[in-house]
């Protein structure tokens, strides 16, 4: 099986790239994330980061994160369907996600097989190493007995996609990575403490503001638009303003969308 069998032909998807409206720069927008992403037009994000909730029970203030599986992933795809449409030619979308959930679905696996499926280039499969963060869950299946063992996740990957080809044009004045970080993070194994101010933020499932800061400096430009369609409490937003990006973050919960707010302005 040949890489054709995976990657479709550039032919795919335009190549002519757009701009985002004034009135979604720079911005907080409260809604449902289909349908606030169906009325931006095509090809005119550089950069997705997010995590979608992980159907694992949390208690998140509006999203339900107990659905079942068909309707969980249905809801998923339709949402990476409008994130697909508006990234620019040569944009990049990263997927933070957990490798495994109690239903026993590699949601990691069936997330990047549906990517591909629909003409995405897999760039890279990051392991964010939570340094021993879930080895306090005392869940081990069968005890001692090789009848059902469950094996515990002391890390989360953060899948790496592009948009119709590898290579991000840009000016190099507007690369912002040092070249010690660049040397670090081109390691795929990173060494993240997860966040530690979920309780002060009021959000259950936060990921650290160095992730997301790992990822906008080594897959984007100074000035580029980035989105996150699943915002919570704005780590996304937060981090791209810092490091003088254009941002869009669009969240289902008005709670969330008031925390997000406050911490731009703190900058």
């Amino acid at each position: 099986m040949g890489l054709s069998d995976f990657y479709s032909p550039e032919s795919l998807f335009s190549q002519s790239n757009g701009d985002l409206p004034a009135a979604y720069r720079n911005t907080i927008v409260c809604g449902d994330c289909c349908d606030v992403l169906r009325l931006i037009p095509d090809n005119c994000v550089d950069m997705i980061v997010t995590s979608p909730p992980y159907n694992f029970g949390l208690e998140y203030d509006r999203c339900c994160d107990t659905l079942s599986w068909q309707r969980y992933f249905t809801g998923l795809k339709a949402a990476l369907n409008e994130c697909i449409r508006v990234l620019k030619w040569s944009g990049r979308l990263a997927l933070n996600i957990q490798p495994l959930f109690s239903g026993q679905l590699p949601t990691h696996h069936i997330l990047s097989h549906y990517l591909l499926s629909e003409g995405m280039i897999w760039k890279v499969e990051i392991l964010w190493d939570k340094r021993n963060y879930n080895c306090r869950y005392c869940t081990w299946g069968s005890w001692r007995s090789p009848s059902s063992p469950y094996l515990k996740y002391t890390w989360e990957f953060v899948e790496v996609f592009c948009k119709g080809t590898l290579r991000k044009p840009g000016k190099r004045t507007e690369a912002d990575i040092s070249a010690e970080e660049f040397k670090s993070w081109t390691s795929a194994h990173w060494k993240i403490p997860p966040e530690h101010r979920m309780k002060r933020f009021g959000h259950p499932a936060m990921f650290p503001e160095e992730l997301v800061e790992r990822l906008l400096k080594l897959f984007s430009y100074r000035g580029d638009i980035v989105l996150d369609p699943f915002n919570g409490a704005g780590t996304t937003t937060f981090v791209a303003r810092q490091l003088g990006r254009t941002y869009l973050g669009i969240e289902l919960s008005e709670e969330y969308c008031k925390t997000a707010t406050q911490r731009l302005a703190m900058i």
